[in-house]
C-alpha cells in the first residue's frame, strides 16, 4: 500500500507519467502469449506503449535524451532484422536503457515442448560486444518447479515429478542488487546459461551449485532431451558436471551508454508459463528491473520494505556449519535445563499450595 499510494503522489505531484516501451521480438503476440505483463506494469503505475521494431527503428534516431531514459522492455530477438537490431543497439549505447528477454533456442511451448536451436539472431553478435550473451544450450537444475502431467484416458492417472528445464531460483543465489534482494521463486523456462565476459558486469540470478547445461545433439532430432519422462533428475545421472551458472545479468555499457539486463529466457514471462506457475515473482522481477531502469531508487526500495522472506534458505550451509556447536549446546543442554526447570517449579508451586513446604 505503501508503495502504491508514493507511487501515485509522486505521479501526481512530479506531473510524470512513468514510460515504458514494449517491444515483442520473436513473432509471437503481446496480446495472445505476453498477455499479462502489460497489466501488471500498468497496475504497478507504468505507463505502457507497445512499438514495433519497424516503428523502433524509424523513432529512435529522433530520441530526445529524455526519450531516451524510457526503458525498452524487449520480448524475444530471434525474429528482429539486422537493421532492427542495429537500431536497439544505437539506443543503448547512446544512453538508452534496455530489457531483453532472449533464447538461443524455440521452444514448441504450446505442444510437445521440443526444442529447436533458433539460427541467425542478429542480437547475439551484439550481446557479444557487450560482454554478455546467451549459450547454445539448456540450463537444468535440481531446483526447480514440480509438474504435474496426467493420462488421456477416462479415469486420468495423475503423477507430479520435477521438471529440471523449468528452474526455480533460490533467494541466496540473487544477488544483493534492489532488484533480486527480496525477490524468490522466480522460474526461468528452457532457459540458457549466460557467458559473462564484462568485468562491469552483475549477474543478478545464480543457479543453485547442482545445475548442469544439456547441450544439442545433432545426431538426433530433435536435438534437445525436453520429455519430462526422459530428462534426467540430477546431474549425476546422465553423467554430467554439475555446476553454478548466470541466468541474468546487468551490464552498464561504456561510454556515455545505458544499462541493460539481460535475461537468457524469452519465455520468463509468457502466458503459458506462467498460468503453469500461477506465481507473480517473474511479473515482480520485471517491475523491480524496470524501476530500476527508470532510476525510481525511493520507489524500489519502498516496495522492498514490505517483503518478509520466512525461508530457511536465507542461512547459508557455511553459516550453519559455523553455529553448529551453539545450537548443540542450546538443544542438548540449555533446552533440557529449561524444561526441567520449569516443571521443578511447576510441582514447587502445587506443594507450596498444598501446604507441604513451609517458607
Amino acid at each position: 500500500l505503501e508503495y502504491e499510494l508514493t507511487s501515485r503522489v509522486l505521479s501526481l505531484v512530479q506531473q510524470e507519467i512513468r514510460q515504458i516501451m514494449v517491444m515483442v521480438a520473436n513473432g509471437m503476440t503481446l496480446e495472445e502469449d505476453y498477455s499479462y505483463i502489460v497489466p501488471w506494469l500498468e497496475a504497478s503505475g507504468f505507463s505502457c506503449s507497445w512499438v514495433s521494431p519497424q516503428e523502433f527503428l524509424l523513432l529512435q534516431s529522433g530520441f530526445s535524451s529524455a526519450e531516451r531514459k524510457i526503458p525498452l522492455l524487449v520480448l524475444g530477438s530471434s525474429a528482429l532484422t539486422q537493421e532492427e537490431v542495429l537500431g536497439i543497439q544505437n539506443f543503448a549505447e547512446c544512453g538508452g536503457n534496455v530489457m531483453l528477454f532472449t533464447s538461443t533456442g524455440k521452444t514448441d511451448i504450446y505442444g510437445d515442448w521440443t526444442v529447436v536451436p533458433s539460427y541467425g539472431d542478429y542480437f547475439t553478435p551484439v550481446l557479444e560486444k557487450w560482454g554478455v550473451w546467451p549459450n547454445n544450450d539448456l540450463l537444468c537444475d535440481i531446483s526447480c518447479f514440480p509438474i504435474t502431467l496426467y493420462s488421456d484416458e477416462d479415469v486420468p492417472q495423475y503423477q507430479t515429478m520435477n521438471y529440471p528445464l523449468w528452474v526455480a531460483s533460490l533467494s541466496r543465489y540473487c544477488s544483493e542488487n534492489p532488484i533480486t534482494r527480496c525477490l524468490e521463486g522466480m522460474h526461468f523456462f528452457w532457459a540458457n546459461s549466460l557467458t559473462v565476459n564484462n568485468s562491469a558486469a552483475e549477474v543478478l540470478v545464480y543457479s543453485s551449485p547442482s545445475a548442469w547445461i544439456m547441450t544439442p545433439d545433432y545426431n538426433f532430432q530433435p536435438p534437445f532431451i525436453t520429455n519430462p519422462f526422459m530428462v534426467y533428475s540430477t546431474a549425476e545421472q546422465g553423467g554430467y558436471v554439475s555446476g553454478q551458472y548466470p541466468i541474468v545479468a546487468l551490464v552498464p555499457l561504456e561510454h556515455g551508454g545505458g544499462r541493460v539486463i539481460v535475461v537468457a529466457d524469452q519465455y520468463f514471462v509468457s502466458t503459458m508459463m506462467l498460468d503453469y506457475t500461477a506465481s507473480s515473482s517473474n511479473l515482480d522481477f520485471v517491475v523491480n528491473s524496470l524501476l530500476y531502469l527508470s532510476d525510481e531508487s525511493l520507489l524500489l526500495e519502498i516496495k522492498n520494505r514490505s517483503y518478509v522472506s520466512t525461508a530457511l534458505n536465507k542461512v547459508s550451509p557455511e553459516i550453519l556449519v559455523d553455529k553448529k556447536v551453539v545450537v548443540l549446546i542450546i538443544i542438548c543442554i540449555v533446552m533440557p535445563l529449561l524444561v526441567s526447570f520449569i516443571i521443578g517449579l511447576i510441582f514447587f508451586i502445587k506443594n507450596l499450595k498444598k501446604g507441604k513446604i513451609n517458607v
